[in-house]
């Protein structure tokens, strides 16, 4: 997918929607969160890909033992464990949540794309591939006007204005 994605995780996950938010580039949990694969309990094998999304993100190992063990996981391990971006209380989730997608949502739009395909590359090409692809993506930004505009930014001490990037970054 190449909009940014931000899981926003209050209250229980389970099954898909553990498999979805592991699935996002960002994870905002609240304290309150518990997540649990549960498809052992329902007689299911997994889908929409979570096993291998859980396990680039918490390791092969603790993927299966959610997979094969279908306890409750508080936020707080799946914190420790790698999974969660952001753990928050639960009377700043809200705030947390929509102050992370405004700041993603007003950065420069060609380092967001690049930085995407750049998370993408990383999970899916040898590191070869991926050091040209990195490369040729920052000479590009760099060459954006966007660059310009943080460095002026950063010299007046004000916050940049980048061009709009409207339904690049999404929230569920």
């Amino acid at each position: 997918m190449p909009a940014i994605t931000v899981a926003l995780v209050r209250g229980p996950c389970a099954g898909a929607g553990l498999a979805i938010a592991a699935a996002c580039d960002l994870r905002i949990v609240s304290r309150s969160a518990v997540f649990t694969s549960a498809y052992l309990r329902a007689g299911l094998s997994g889908d929409f890909g979570g096993l291998p999304y859980l396990s680039r993100l918490i390791g092969h190992g603790a993927a299966a033992r959610w997979y094969l063990l279908p306890d409750k996981v508080s936020a707080e391990e799946a914190d420790r464990l790698g999974l969660v971006s952001i753990l928050c209380e639960d009377d700043t989730f809200d705030r947390t949540g929509s102050d992370t997608v405004e700041r993603l949502a007003t950065s420069a739009p060609p380092a967001l794309r690049a930085i995407k395909r750049n998370l993408v590359d990383y999970a899916a090409v040898p590191l070869k591939e991926y050091l040209d692809h990195e490369a040729v993506r920052h000479a590009t930004v760099r060459a954006s006007p966007e660059v310009a505009e943080a460095a002026a930014a950063f010299a007046e001490k004000r916050a940049p204005r980048f061009a709009e990037w409207s339904g690049q970054v999404e929230a569920g």
